[in-house]
């Protein structure tokens, strides 16, 4: 962290703080029977972790694209209207880790946090966001969830309303971090 705190700085692109890691999965389908779907068997799964090389050029490619992205795709007003939230979330969160980790000093009041968040949880608008993403457009996701957890499957039913909310009025894919 360093005693300047210097590192706390936007910068010119919104990207030097986010580091890209892409992590891939790879296992073996089979089938218990003739005409059975094929399922992974997570026995055969290997990782595979992105080469720093490739990851730069990966970042490259982002740079570029990432601006008319935002703009056609996710419908956000500008590139800094989207990515400095994201930005100041990312030094925030590695502030914050330090802090949790002792890493403020002794005497910093780590409780306090609690009563920043119940403080400010009100200036921050509510979005569903997804945490499963379905494969094919059948609904079993949506099945899936309702036998597992009713809450679960609330959750991704109010995120797919809001989406589609979002296509049909052509409102960004994301509300603004705060108010």
């Amino acid at each position: 962290m360093g005693p300047d705190m210097r590192w706390i700085k936007r910068s010119p692109d919104h990207l030097a703080h986010i580091n890209l890691w892409v992590h891939t999965t790879f296992a073996l389908r089979c089938a218990a029977r003739e005409g059975d779907r094929l399922d992974a068997d997570e026995a055969t799964a290997t990782p595979v972790d992105f080469p720093a090389e490739q990851l730069s050029l990966l970042r490259n490619v982002i740079g570029e694209t990432l601006p008319r992205y935002l703009t056609e795709q996710l419908r956000s007003p500008t590139y800094d209207d989207f990515m400095m939230p994201l930005e100041d979330f990312v030094l925030l969160q590695r502030l914050m880790r330090a802090a949790l980790a002792g890493r403020m000093g002794h005497y910093f009041p780590v409780t306090k946090l609690i009563d920043l968040e119940r403080t400010t949880r009100k200036f921050v608008p509510y979005q569903p966001t997804i945490r499963w993403e379905p494969v094919g457009a059948d609904g079993s996701l949506s099945k899936t969830l309702s036998d597992a957890d009713p809450k679960a499957a609330k959750i991704y039913l109010d995120w797919e309303a809001d989406r589609m909310s979002r296509v049909a009025t052509k409102k960004p894919v994301c509300d603004r971090a705060s108010n």
